[in-house]
């Protein structure tokens, strides 16, 4: 089984400036389970914005996890966090893609520890469902662009023409990371995802769109699909393997299988091989 490990937020605090605390982590969570688990990159918190006073604490316990973990290993575990469309001043169109300048010197520390972890890369939780739903940018595109079901351009950039809005956003974090020098960068999805109608009443939420969204995902990856400024694939994580019925609010409405292991979608088929890192 290959993974991304997951950092809660409540530890990250702990893990950055508390003695001792790292190694007991690593212990606990990576260490007891080698091996059974490939890890393919442990992810340090979850949806955390610049502004954040965790944010702050980000790049320290970065840091201390990657001092901690075994220095034998063969292929070492790389440490990283999801930046989301959070951390990005604009992304709508993909060319006016720029970090948040009041937090460019966190931001670019924290790019630049990914990119000794990944190799030019790194990693981004990528919804178009928030997109859509939180940005006024988005007000006028129509929702075959957000679920990837369009093989027609929408959206002209300048002499790029985008028929989708997963490309269109890793493609604005690309864009950002020229903007602070950083070029030829390649963007993991670490996650992604589209919620079912199961209560929350959300805008946009239904199985149907769920059901859109998740097959296409996977239809690029088959495919090794790539937007139009990605050097190379990369890959893509689906959000969430288990529908979480003690979550709150929106998020229990993303997942691929019910707590009984019934596939939520049992049209679509997972068996692709993963691309990249």
């Amino acid at each position: 089984m290959d993974v991304i490990l997951g950092v809660g937020n409540e530890d990250i605090v702990k893990i950055a400036y508390e003695k001792g605390f790292a190694q007991k982590w690593v212990d606990e969570n990576v260490k007891a389970y080698n091996d059974t688990i490939i890890f393919s990159m442990i992810a340090v918190g979850h949806d955390i914005s610049p502004e954040d006073k965790l944010a702050e604490a980000l790049l320290p316990a970065m840091q201390a996890l990657q001092d901690a973990l075994p220095s034998d290993e063969l292929q070492p575990i790389p440490v990283v966090t999801p930046l989301t469309l959070n951390w990005l001043e604009n992304s709508h169109p993909p060319s006016a893609g720029e970090f948040r300048r009041k937090y460019l010197p966190n931001i670019k520390s924290i790019v630049q520890f990914m990119e000794l972890q990944l190799g030019q890369a790194i990693l981004c939780d990528l919804y178009p469902y928030y997109a859509m739903v939180n940005d006024p940018a988005y007000a006028k595109i129509p929702i075959e662009y957000a679920l990837l079901s369009s093989s027609q351009v929408i959206v002209q950039d300048g002499n790029i023409g985008y028929t989708n809005l997963l490309d269109g956003l890793i493609d604005a974090f690309i864009s950002a990371l020229e903007k602070i020098g950083q070029v030829s960068f390649r963007i993991y999805v670490g996650a992604t995802g589209w919620p079912i109608a199961s209560g929350s009443g959300a805008k946009l939420e239904s199985f149907e769109n769920a059901e859109t969204y998740t097959r296409n995902v996977v239809s690029r990856m088959q495919t090794a699909a790539i937007s139009p400024k990605s050097r190379t694939p990369s890959f893509t994580y689906l959000y969430n393997l288990y529908l979480q019925n003690q979550a709150t609010g929106i998020e229990r409405d993303f997942g691929l299988f019910y707590p009984n292991n019934g596939a939520v979608f049992p049209n679509i088929q997972y068996n692709m091989t993963p691309i990249g890192h």
